[in-house]
């Protein structure tokens, strides 16, 4: 029979990548998130019968109680994420980031074990010269870096647990900007390349864009590598218009995967 995962706040980036991971990998997996940004990251495993999605609030005991009951493994991932978000909302960072974690414990079987990643804000501000690891001791700045130290405590007092502390991401621009205006026009066209790019596989992309961009519109050749020049006993199409543009339909279907995936990681 296979293990049953069940993760709070699933549906942001980390669960976006982590749910289809672990659904290949065998696991049934449960998704609990309010998904109250209205993206949903988690839209292609909709048809696996080995996944299950319910809005829900990471607070919310007694609906939270029977699907804790069937976990075999939780990874509390619902959380108010950066310092700047919980110093304007404290009393939501306090509730969900550590109260609900303490709650989540309280509901466990001594056998449920618990995955929790963490922050690195823990650490505060290091000293000059020196790198932070697993073994630095945490002076947290910001209510986000001590509601997460203060939930990565009561976890590893609990036991049966693992703490995973995260460095930060950087990524492209189009994930910043996301971040940044996330009620803007711009942002929601990124969210919808973004969900494309996530949901859809590649070799379909690369059929819908053969369609549009060759068959119906007609800019772009659906085979081929365009004229090409040789420069001793190199030939390449980089060098030609006709040789760009044979390149871009590959180059797009071949990255936007990656693209839109770096894109949420950085949001």
């Amino acid at each position: 029979m296979a293990e049953r995962v069940l993760i709070t706040g699933g549906g942001g980036y980390i669960g976006g990548i982590l749910v289809p991971l672990l659904l290949d990998k065998g696991y049934e997996v449960t998704v609990v998130d309010t998904f109250a940004h209205g993206v949903n990251t988690l839209a292609a495993c909709c048809a696996n019968p080995a996944f299950d999605a319910y809005r829900i609030d990471a607070r919310d005991e007694a609906r939270l109680r029977p699907l804790v009951q069937r976990a075999d493994w939780i990874i509390p991932l619902a959380a108010l994420v950066g310092a700047p978000l919980c110093d304007r909302d404290p009393l939501g960072a306090t509730s969900i980031n550590r109260d609900a974690v303490k709650m989540l414990l309280a509901l466990l079987s001594p056998e449920q074990r618990v995955l929790f990643p963490v922050t690195n804000s823990g650490y505060g501000v290091g000293e000059s010269g020196k790198f932070c690891d697993e073994n630095s001791p945490l002076k947290p700045l910001s209510i986000y870096g001590r509601t997460k130290v203060e939930a990565e405590a009561a976890i590893m007092q609990r036991g049966e647990a693992i703490a995973f502390r995260l460095a930060t991401v950087f990524g492209i621009l189009m994930g910043v900007y996301s971040a940044l205006r996330r009620d803007s026009l711009l942002t929601r066209i990124f969210q919808v390349i973004s969900l494309i790019g996530i949901s859809l596989p590649t070799f379909l992309i690369g059929i819908l864009l053969i369609y549009l961009f060759s068959v119906t519109l007609g800019w772009l050749p659906s085979f081929g590598r365009g004229d090409v020049v040789k420069i001793g006993w190199w030939s390449t199409g980089l060098l030609t218009v006709s040789g760009l543009k044979a390149l871009i339909m590959p180059a797009v279907t071949l990255g936007l995967f990656q693209m839109t995936l770096i894109m949420r990681l950085v949001r």
